[in-house]
């Protein structure tokens, strides 16, 4: 394929992507150079890219689903030549296999028998989609590409096959045409894939086949959620339920299911209590949250955050529930204070909860803030800071909110603190419960951390009972200050990496889901302030094997998955399958509503879908599902590369990223007045019927998505936004406002009443219907916001105002409600009035329609 772009060259540009046959990261500085010279015209260049050359023709894997091949559980019976890495489940395989039995009846030469059996199963090679052709058109072909000394024997050898492989009628009148007919129907775009040669080529036979299915490369991410303010936590209550929890950092905590809609109303809105900042990079606010073990029962639940007023720093534990009559939402009558602890400064703030496999809650503290722990709190067992605390919240120690475990280490140690289970940490931020391996169940119960460095070192530990982890004498592996060396037995990090690498660990997961089994075992961490992701991989002896991930470039990630997220990466998630997800920001602050969220994928292979499938089945019809219908709401670019392996001691320097091997041992040990129509106040009467629309998820801003029909005027043009542009209001209130939205601009400054609309899909029945939004104003004098209902003959409405002007400015978001009777041939739109002298833009976000009338 050859594109042609023409571009102001610069010849000290430096192209790098991602070669996904060889895995190299190419540099093209020199070509581009060359090429500069080359085509050099009235400084600008007409460049030819061929893009075989460049390798941004994906050679990888791939179904004809477009998703990445899999080994089947208990392999394939009839297309057994695939059982290692497939496009086809069992199911799949039996029906090709009863197609070929009834066909075969009439085919005479066991030669030609054998032949119908391979054209069959091509549809199970792990190349499907490009034996198919169908990777640039998105439409599988009729029938296999044939190499052309095959087709030839194919025709000649065995002609009756062809009908019952495919009954296309274009391909058998090619075929009743002639061999070259046929053979030039069934050519293929890239002839590299061509079948039988692909069998036995370098980049795509059995060695490549076999490093899809064993080892990891690049990855791929598919987004999950955005416009969300600092994401810090992800985390599914183990319920049964399915329910992904995303908390933000001012306070707010909102309901996701896995297929990315998102409940309309928060479950915990704290934000009044709250003490956050609009300041990138503030470390207070809401850090943390832990389901109760036996949540499904009790609905007990536990939130870590920052309180007091400016200049007073406080951090608190507190006990929730949920509400008895819904699920969904708090009791917000049930706080109960488990632990406040006062520190020095406002940074350091720790803020990890998790249930440990033993039932008991780990909280981790920072060492109180300012820079070198001043105040050597991290060493001080008297205090609480620094640590790494254990308490049991359903007992009652004397004195105390909570109980200690009787098996904490320094409970009968003089003038320590009973609850301390581990000390000497800096600033622990993201820990993480390994579930285990899935069919060994090794791994399960260690406690992995990431501890942010301060000038020179960050690292990972495995937190083990009464160990001290050298803060503030060792920072890493390297000397930290005098008394280095002096503090007794000390746990060196499994894994640190210092500033020339990464300044900032942010602490993940090891997977353990089922979607991308190449993954399995593997550690996941990444660094806040170069936006790098890692992972760790446990060796035989003990040791741990690092090295830095990149996304695969737009040849691996289309359809659904991306290759770019936002730089800063604040946390990672996992939910109730074991899938994990990076959290990020363009803008780290509490006012920016710049946050994505994204799941890690495997472009090269995924788990057995009936496997993976029968999984979340086991999560969606558990008996704890949420107790509501769930309602649709709503970068930084690397490539990857493949890096020597080098072999390094504990206390390895090393300033690059490539593998490396550690040889350290472990062992293992703004407020809402929406709702969402609660299950009570269904009308069971009346059909269930929903629909959504979240503008921020669309990437190509046609005008007919989400299914909305636009219309325009000559005073209001209702106008599609697909990020940035140079027309989109700028500034510090706007820069990082909803990336995807709708806005309606009213540009006419003496337009008093408009006819400006925006429709919603008609219902499919007449009843009662709640219609949800979000939407934004930007420096308005707009008056007000109206919706209306007017039937589809004719343009009689009527109107109901969702929003009046009260005289304020500036920019500010909004959500509401509003119940309506609509009949069978009516259909619902969106109307901006207009005010007085200046423009004003009204940003509509997500729109949820659903059955029924709104519930209280």
């Amino acid at each position: 394929m050859v594109v042609l772009a023409s571009v102001q060259f610069n010849s000290s540009i430096k192209l790098k992507y991602r070669d996904s046959v060889h895995g190299t990261v190419v540099d093209h500085q020199t070509v581009f150079s060359e090429m500069a010279s080359l085509f050099r015209v009235a400084g600008l260049f007409v460049v030819i890219f061929v893009i075989s050359l460049l390798g941004l023709v994906g050679s990888h894997p791939l179904c004809l689903d477009f998703s990445p091949p899999f080994k089947p559980t208990g392999g394939l019976s009839f297309c057994s030549e695939y059982s290692t890495l497939a496009c086809c489940t069992r199911d799949q395989d039996d029906r090709i296999a009863a197609k070929y039995y009834r066909s075969v009846g009439a085919v005479t030469n066991a030669t030609c028998a054998a032949r119908l059996k391979t054209l069959l199963c091509i549809e199970c090679s792990p190349l499907a989609v490009h034996l198919y052709d169908a990777e640039t058109t998105l439409v599988k072909k009729p029938f296999p590409g044939l190499c052309r000394a095959y087709c030839a024997d194919v025709y000649r050898s065995c002609p009756g096959i062809v009908p019952l492989v495919s009954n296309s009628s274009q391909l058998l009148a090619a075929f009743r045409n002639g061999e070259s007919d046929f053979c030039n129907a069934v050519r293929i775009t890239d002839v590299n894939y061509c079948y039988p040669d692909v069998l036995t080529s370098q980049e795509f036979g059995p060695n490549q086949t076999h490093a899809y299915s064993n080892t990891e490369g690049c990855l791929c991410l598919r987004k999950f959620a955005g416009s969300l303010r600092n994401p810090l936590l992800l985390l599914s209550a183990e319920d049964g339920s399915g329910r992904i929890f995303v908390g933000e950092q001012l306070g707010l905590v909102n309901i996701y299911y896995r297929n990315g809609t998102r409940r309309i109303e928060f479950f915990l809105d704290i934000s009044n209590v709250v003490l956050d900042s609009a300041s990138p990079g503030d470390e207070r606010g809401f850090l943390g949250m832990a389901f109760h073990p036996n949540f499904r029962s009790n609905q007990r639940f536990y939130v870590y955050y920052s309180i007091g007023r400016e200049g007073a720093f406080r951090n608190r534990i507190s006990e929730f529930t949920t509400s008895a009559t819904n699920r969904d939402t708090i009791n917000r009558t049930s706080e109960r204070v488990i632990l406040e602890m006062d520190k020095p400064f406002s940074n350091h703030n720790g803020g990890q909860l998790l249930f440990g496999v033993d039932g008991y809650l780990y909280i981790t503290t920072g060492d109180g803030g300012s820079g070198g722990d001043p105040f050597n709190n991290a060493q001080n067992l008297s205090t609480l800071l620094g640590k790494v605390l254990r308490i049991d919240v359903d007992g009652r120690s004397p004195g105390l909110a909570y109980g200690i475990p009787p098996s904490n280490p320094f409970v009968s140690t003089p003038r320590a603190r009973p609850e301390v289970f581990a000390y000497g940490c800096r600033n622990m931020w993201r820990c993480s419960v390994d579930r285990g391996d899935r069919q060994t169940g090794y791994g399960r119960g260690r406690i992995f951390c990431g501890d942010v460095g301060q000038a020179k070192w960050e690292e990972v530990d495995i937190i083990k009972s009464g160990r001290n982890y050298g803060w503030n004498t060792r920072e890493g592996d390297e000397c930290y200050n005098y008394m280095c060396g002096r503090i007794g037995p000390e746990e060196y990090p499994i894994f640190a990496y210092n500033h020339n690498v990464g300044n900032c660990i942010i602490g993940g997961y090891v997977y353990r889901g089922c979607s991308s089994p190449n993954f399995q075992g593997l550690y996941f961490f990444a660094d806040y302030g170069y936006g790098k992701l890692f992972r760790l991989k446990e060796l035989a002896s003990n040791a741990w094997e690092s090295k830095e991930i990149f996304t695969c470039g737009r040849d691996v990630c289309f359809n659904d998955l991306t290759w770019d997220f936002e730089r800063n990466i604040l946390s990672f998630g996992e939910d109730e399958t074991g899938e994990i997800y990076i959290l990020t920001t363009s803008y780290p602050s509490t006012q920016s509503f710049s946050g994505s969220i994204y799941q890690l994928v495997d472009p090269r292979r995924r788990g057995d879908p009936t496997s993976c499938n029968s999984a979340l089945n086991t999560v969606a019809t558990s008996t704890q599902a949420s107790s509501t219908t769930p309602t649709t709401t709503t970068t930084t670019t690397s490539t990857s590369t493949t890096t020597p392996t080098t072999t390094t001691t504990r206390t390895s320097t090393s300033t690059t990223t490539p593998t490396t091997t550690t040889t350290r041992t472990s062992t293992t040990t703004p407020t809402t007045t929406t709702t969402g129509p609660s299950s009570s106040t269904v009308d069971r009467q009346q059909p269930s019927w929903n629909w959504s629309c979240d503008f921020e998820k669309r990437i190509d801003g046609s005008p007919d998505f989400c299914d909305i029909v636009q219309a325009t005027d000559d005073q209001f043009d209702w106008t599609i936004f697909t990020g940035p542009t140079p027309s989109e209001p700028t500034g510090p209130d706007y820069a990082y406002s909803l990336p995807w939205y709708i806005y309606i601009e009213a540009s006419n400054p003496r337009l008093s009443n408009d006819t400006a609309k925006i429709y919603l899909p008609s219902p499919p029945f007449p009843g009662e219907y709640c219609l949800s939004f979000h939407y934004h104003m930007f420096g308005f004098h707009i008056r007000e916001l109206q919706l209306f209902v007017e039937t589809t003959a004719s343009s009689p409405r009527s109107t109901v105002t969702i929003w009046r002007s009260t005289g304020q400015k500036g920019n500010f978001w909004l959500f509401a409600r509003v119940s309506l009777s609509i009949a069978t041939n009516q259909r619902i739109g969106f109307i901006g009035v207009r005010g007085d002298e200046y423009s004003g833009d009204i940003g509509l976000d997500a729109i949820y329609l659903t059955s029924n009338a709104c519930s209280a």
